[in-house]
């Protein structure tokens, strides 16, 4: 297990594909910055998905990607913020 709250590199060196399992615990003092930084996090890993899958994204250059990442963020937060109300009791309806 490690802490991805710092900055860190990992290499393989071996011949066999190496597969993290991740699990995200979310502390309650980040507030509202919390379903931006999921959102953010979930943008960042389609973006990957898409890369892999369309070759023509590969070639994109770094700046082009990184700059798909903010308006990518925001469907992934629409769904957060919707998906929570229920849970948190901040919306009342009727």
């Amino acid at each position: 297990m490690f802490n991805d709250g710092r900055r860190h590199h990992v290499w393989n060196f071996t011949d066999k594909s190496r597969v993290i399992l991740m699990r995200d615990v979310v502390k309650p003092e980040y507030g509202v910055g919390t379903k931006w930084s999921c959102a953010r996090i979930l943008s960042n890993v389609a973006l990957l998905y898409l890369q892999a899958r369309v070759p023509a994204l590969r070639r994109l250059p770094r700046r082009a990607t990184a700059v798909l990442h903010q308006p990518s963020s925001l469907p992934f937060w629409m769904y957060l913020l919707f998906r929570a109300w229920p849970r948190t009791g901040t919306l009342r309806l009727g």
